[in-house]
């Protein structure tokens, strides 16, 4: 069936014709045809289905000012500059070529590698008015040609089978659309170098006239970088928390996660690079946190925007009871510094002593600044199984 076709144009045809073309123009957006210039655009062919070509033919290629969309063709005012690109054969494609079925002529675009519009595309429509086959069905499909940058060379990628056209007395214009952004092996990494479009005839019919090209249109449904939570909040007990990354636009999202600046205690993080979306597990040390508490920052880096997550941490409460130690004998009525080291509490402690190994405790100090330091007079009565007790004065720790 015609509406089936499989262009076999990524091959040998595809090799043979693309030729690299400087145009002066630095940046280019969408091109509409309306300053009475083809816009850097140019013409190739004929080829036949086999890749076969270029053969002789009689097309011409030329900005033509009285078809421009959305006007019915012909029905634009002449001399306003809003025009379109046209193919043109007074009668008939002269093509000697009897072996094949089909012809194929293109329309190039002008390179777009310096186009910051297009490196952002995903895709890109065009509007094509037939005005060629009433004797017959011409067809149209889309390519791009993109450098992929970690195979360092140029890939070819096209919208599928070629589609009918509807002659412009039947449908004004024709719209076509090719989205790449999913096409399973697009490259991750390129640069968009050049799109064109394929129209196709049967080699048997009779065509004559022209078919118009106009509001070649980028495309962009670029992707989106989006990432919860925000805060990775561990505590101080908690060793291993996750955050998620989501790709809430289109086409592929590449990012990167990375510690600014390195903190010893973020021991791990996986995946630490990848594409589209993904839930990142972090993990923490505390044996590498100097000091009670600390922050860092992590740092997801995309071609679909940036985000920064706030990494928290604190030192699990503690306090350990430096003097008395084991075997030290303090006498009634001395005095003496009972000290320790603390970390995570409220700032003010409770101070109990045990004369009977713990079985039972009595108060020294109610309430005393966690600074680590008590004056103490030792009172009687004496005992050789004395214990010393810090208790934050919030409850724990002891």
């Amino acid at each position: 069936m015609r509406n089936t076709i499989s262009p076999i144009l990524h091959s040998t045809l595809l090799i043979s014709l693309m030729l690299t073309v400087t145009i002066s123009h630095a940046q280019y957006g969408t091109f509409d045809f309306n300053d009475g210039s083809v816009q850097g655009w140019w013409f190739d062919g004929a080829y036949d289905e086999d890749g076969d070509g270029p053969f002789s033919n009689d097309f011409t290629f030329s900005w033509f000012d009285n078809v421009d969309y959305p006007t019915i063709p012909f029905n634009d005012p002449a001399g306003n500059n809003k025009g379109s690109l046209m193919m043109y054969t007074g009668g008939g494609h002269g093509i000697n070529n009897p072996s094949a079925t089909w012809w194929i002529m293109q329309f190039h675009s002008p390179d777009l590698s310096s186009s910051s519009t297009w490196q952002t595309a995903t895709g890109f429509s065009v509007q094509i008015a037939d005005a060629m086959s009433l004797g017959g069905t011409l067809y149209a499909n889309l390519y791009i040609r993109v450098y992929d940058i970690d195979q360092s060379q140029d890939r070819y990628f096209y919208s599928g089978s070629a589609q009918p056209l509807q002659h412009y007395q039947t449908q004004s214009w024709n719209y076509l659309t090719f989205d790449w952004s999913g096409i399973p092996g697009f490259p991750a990494n390129y640069t968009v170098r050049e799109i064109f479009v394929n129209i196709w005839g049967v080699m048997s019919d009779l065509i004559e006239g022209g078919v118009f090209l106009d509001q070649v249109e980028p495309l962009s449904n670029p992707p989106v970088l989006s990432v919860y939570p925000l805060v990775l909040d561990f505590g101080t007990t908690i060793t291993d928390l996750d955050f998620n990354i989501i790709n809430v636009g289109g086409g592929t999202l590449n990012w990167n996660v990375y510690e600014t600046p390195d903190k010893p205690w973020i021991v791990s993080i996986s995946p630490s690079n990848g594409s589209n979306n993904a839930t990142i597990a972090v993990s923490v040390d505390r044996s590498f946190l100097s000091g009670e508490s600390d922050s860092g920052t992590l740092w997801v880096s995309s071609n679909g925007g940036d985000a920064y997550i706030s990494v928290l941490i604190e030192q699990e409460p503690y306090i350990s009871v430096i003097s008395p130690a084991t075997d030290d004998n303090w006498q009634i009525g001395s005095e003496q510094h009972i000290q320790w080291m603390s970390s995570g509490t409220s700032g003010s402690v409770s101070i109990e002593i045990s004369r009977n190994g713990g079985g039972s405790w009595s108060i020294i100090a109610s309430s005393t600044s966690d600074d680590g330091d008590y004056s103490w007079i030792v009172t009687d009565p004496p005992s050789t199984e004395c214990m010393i007790r810090i208790t934050d004065t919030d409850g724990s720790p002891s």
